[in-house]
Parts: structure tokens; C-alpha cells; sequence
């Protein structure tokens, strides 16, 4: 099994991959469900790319250099395959993950949003619901599952649960079978 890792962690000394990498586009007040949903994105073995591990990002902002911040959030998601936002109250208050959305997708990147339970449907944006917004814990699984799918040497169409161990190198098998009986998510999204 492979786990992912954080690669804000490395300081900029960014890796050519192959690997996918999520950037999470979250607002700061989210801070401690965004670690929880990273934490289960790298267990899929997922890379990440969450800014409150990015040394160079949190000097920036301490010393209020708007021009670094930005570049090292540009950084960010240039080096991330894909973006995921967090959508939750405090999310409809954000300057910063619009913008993300905005630049992520003028850099082609695939741009997911993650539903939170505490969010109402009727509150989600006209620009969050043409893309693929993800609302449960379910959804959350099959999209990781076709992530990683999609960088293997074998990529299923359709998630296909009976060829699970014909991948299982890939992937942590037991992400899947925990949305069936305790889920580490569930404070957070809706089991589907």
C-alpha cells in the first residue's frame, strides 16, 4: 500500500511525479477538517498540497508579503494535478478559494469541491455546482478511487469493487470498507 504525502512539507524542493496531488483549497477557519480530509486523501495514497504545512507560505503571511503569498499559492496548485475545495459556511466568505478555483482552472487542472455537512445545497455557488461537487462520504471514495485508477498502468472506466485486489498495491483497500461501518469523516460530510 502506498501513502500519500503533504508536499507542502518539502519546502519547494517540488518532484517531478507522475502522482496526483490535491491541492485543498479550504478557507483558514476550516483548518482542522481540512487535516482530517488531507490525512484521509494521503491514506488513499493520494499526494496533497495543504498551505498550512508550506514554511515558505506561513513566513510570507506572518510578514504580510502579499506578492509571496500569492506566488507560493500559484506554486501550489501549478504543481497539484487536481483541486479540491471544501465547501462549508465559512467557505461563502473566502477571497482566497475563489481565486484558487479561478487560477486552477485557467492552469487546466481538474477542480472538485467536497461538500461539508454543515453547508445548506442552496448556499453552493453557480460556479461550484457546474463542476463535480462531491457530497458525501461515498462520492469522496469514488472520486479518490478514480484518481488513482487514473494514474495506474490498468485505469478502470468504472470503479470496479471485485478487481480491488488486482490494484490493492495501488491503493489502500480499506478507505473503501470504511464508509460501511465507522468512517473517520463522518462529523464532517454525509455518508451517502
Amino acid at each position: 500500500m502506498m501513502i500519500g504525502e503533504n508536499r507542502a512539507l518539502k519546502a519547494y524542493n517540488f518532484y517531478k511525479t507522475n502522482k496526483p496531488c490535491i491541492f485543498l483549497s479550504h478557507r483558514s477557519l476550516d483548518k482542522n477538517m481540512v487535516i482530517e480530509i488531507g490525512h484521509y486523501i494521503m491514506k488513499a495514497g493520494i499526494d496533497i498540497y495543504l498551505d498550512e504545512y508550506d514554511q515558505n507560505l506561513q513566513v510570507a503571511a506572518e510578514v504580510g508579503d502579499d506578492r509571496a503569498i500569492t506566488q507560493y499559492i500559484q506554486k501550489g496548485i501549478e504543481e497539484s494535478s487536481h483541486i479540491m475545495c471544501l465547501l462549508s459556511p465559512s467557505t461563502v466568505g473566502s477571497w482566497w478559494v475563489p481565486y484558487e478555483i479561478g487560477f486552477g482552472e485557467k492552469a487546466g487542472k481538474e477542480i472538485a469541491s467536497l461538500k461539508l455537512k454543515s453547508l445548506s445545497d442552496d448556499d453552493i455557488p453557480s460556479y461550484i455546482k457546474i463542476r463535480k461537487c462531491l457530497r458525501n462520504i461515498r462520492d469522496l471514495n469514488n472520486y479518490l478511487e478514480e484518481i488513482v485508477y487514473s494514474y495506474t498502468k490498468y485505469p478502470l472506466k468504472e470503479f470496479d469493487y471485485s478487481k480491488i485486489h488486482e490494484y490493492s498495491q495501488y491503493s489502500n483497500a480499506s478507505i473503501i470498507k470504511e464508509s460501511y461501518y465507522y468512517h473517520p469523516l463522518t462529523n464532517y460530510l454525509e455518508r451517502g
